[in-house]
């Protein structure tokens, strides 16, 4: 009974999470694309070329410097958390010793992952510098020539390391659940990031300078700050009632885990270092795209690249990180093992059942953006976005990209049980499989951009082969999980039904033939969406017929 009730307030948090985590996603993204309407109108497509490379600085040398931190440490249990709420008269009578030996365990767990975050903060600072220098070294001509790129690359710099200075907070967050906390600081820095992105942009294009990119790393600063200061005065009031520090101190309680110089956990440490072997092939591929488009193309491709990436991902990023996320953390906590004790039945088949679930609910939505997004899309692109990007391919783009979004999300949901449950061994045979698959990519987005001149097009292609090739891996690890675990795992289980397909198949036809002529008005382009609306509910509505 006990065990049931654990999981199912477990389940409950997840689902609380992942609303959380949806929603300051929503308002990310909304508040990005609000400031992209604005910027769009002052920009060009090179200056956000080169814009997009100063992101991927940032997002490199954060990845590098704390994402293997990060999943090493939701393993970390959250400890036995007593809530003064929820306490019972039988509870209120447990003697000093009980209650003092669960109150050090808790702040054990959380000085734990308060001191191994700041690792984060120790390999980033280098990063930040070589990298920062590498690329300055490496730019294109036409880069440099851009305003203030020095300063603003040195700008972007500093707010990757104050950035990294809230990883202990964030640890916390994490470890606790405390989602409510991270989508208010978290929604809190994206308006100031939006705000000062725009208004930066806007005071120069009416006072007649040129700030180049330097409008996006003011932005990025601002968000990080931001995220300092809000995390910090949010995460003080846990430290000080429950006996652990934001800062790195020894740990005094060492009865359930070895430390490496008291005071970071011996195991996480070496999880942490597996998965950073990991990381370094898995940004290749995640990334690549970026790296292979500033290697292979144009500033102008680069730009397109991006401005079709934002919007063709605003769903991945807004619906299947969070699941993703929240997911890894539940996986995590309901297979995580030790050596002295195996996975619970009941808690392997609520995994089971609930990666099932979101497999199927992905497989529905699949059909959804294959059948109508191609068509539909690129249309609505002609009411949001200025004449100068209503050209140049971005049509054509647009549409290939909806058929990269499955893709994104069943490799992040299977990447997600693999990162939670899988040991040492198998961890360095994916990192061998992602080796192996990063160089298809590299192979493959040459032979597109350099010799098929498919452009921006191509990195999607490309990225096609790579994703499928992931996920292949993943559902054979899957697979081989729980049938280790005397279970059986068939992909049977997570298809929709036929007439979710042949509704899929129906609608893709009919779309294709309502396709509008270039020269098309709102009213066209208001039938088409209509009509589409009226499919996705149908495909909606016979994915519920399943046998």
């Amino acid at each position: 009974m006990a065990n049931g009730s654990g999981n199912s307030a477990m389940s409950n948090s997840a689902a609380s999470g992942t609303t959380y985590l949806i929603l300051i996603q929503v308002v990310s993204r909304a508040l990005t694309f609000l400031a992209n309407q604005v910027l769009l109108r002052y920009l060009s497509p090179g200056i956000l070329g080169v814009a997009t490379q100063l992101e991927l600085y940032a997002i490199t040398t954060l990845y590098f410097s704390r994402e293997s931190i990060r999943v090493a440490l939701q393993r970390q249990p959250a400890g036995a958390q007593e809530s003064s709420t929820g306490r019972t008269a039988g509870n209120r009578s447990r003697s000093d010793k009980v209650k003092k030996s669960t109150s050090a365990t808790y702040a054990e767990d959380s000085q734990a992952v308060v001191n191994l975050s700041y690792l984060a903060v120790a390999l980033g600072g280098p990063l930040i510098y070589f990298l920062g220098l590498s690329y300055s070294r490496l730019a294109h001509l036409d880069v440099h020539s851009v305003a203030h790129f020095e300063n603003s690359l040195k700008l972007t710099g500093l707010a990757c390391l104050l950035e990294l200075l809230t990883e202990p907070c964030f640890a916390v967050v994490q470890q606790r659940m405390l989602y409510r906390t991270r989508a208010h600081v978290e929604t809190m820095a994206a308006v100031m990031k939006a705000s000062v992105t725009c208004g930066a942009s806007i005071w120069a294009a009416r006072s007649g300078k040129d700030l180049g990119v330097m409008s996006f790393a003011v932005g990025q600063t601002a968000y990080a700050l931001t995220l300092l200061c809000a995390y910090y005065l949010s995460i003080g009031s846990y430290s000080r009632r429950d006996g652990f520090s934001i800062f790195p101190l020894a740990i005094r309680y060492q009865k359930k885990t070895k430390y490496f110089m008291n005071r970071f956990s011996a195991p996480l440490l070496s999880l942490s270092i597996n998965f950073y072997a990991q990381s370094v092939v898995k940004h290749i591929l995640t990334q690549g795209d970026s790296m292979a488009l500033a290697a292979f193309s144009t500033l102008e491709e680069q730009g397109l690249y991006a401005l079709a990436s934002n919007y063709g991902s605003l769903v991945a990023r807004i619906i299947f990180q969070p699941i993703e996320e929240s997911s890894r953390n539940m996986f995590g906590r309901l297979l995580a093992t030790s050596k002295t004790e195996s996975t619970k039945p009941e808690s392997l088949a609520m995994a089971k059942s609930y990666l099932c679930a979101i497999l199927r609910a992905y497989g529905i939505f699949s059909i959804m953006i294959c059948a109508l997004g191609p068509t539909m899309v690129p249309e609505l692109l002609k009411v949001v976005i200025g004449s100068q990007w209503s050209s140049s391919g971005i049509h054509s783009l647009l549409s290939n990209y909806c058929y990269y979004i499955p893709l994104l999300a069943f490799n992040g949901i299977t990447e997600a049980f693999v990162a939670s449950t899988a040991t040492h061994s198998e961890l360095r045979k994916q990192a061998g499989w992602m080796g192996a698959c990063s160089a298809g990519f590299i192979g493959a987005a040459y032979l597109f951009l350099r010799i098929g001149k498919l452009g921006a097009s191509g990195i999607i292609w490309a990225n096609l082969m790579n994703l499928t090739l992931r996920i292949v891996w993943s559902y054979w690890f899957i697979k081989r999980y729980f049938r280790n675990q005397k279970d059986n795992f068939k992909i049977t289980e997570t298809l929709p039904n036929y007439e979710s397909v042949a509704a899929g198949v129906l609608a893709y036809a009919m779309m294709w033939r309502l396709q509008p002529d270039p020269g098309s008005g709102l009213w066209d382009i208001f039938k088409l969406i209509a009509i589409g609306g009226l499919f996705a509910v149908s495909i909606e509505k016979v994915s519920h017929r399943t046998v």
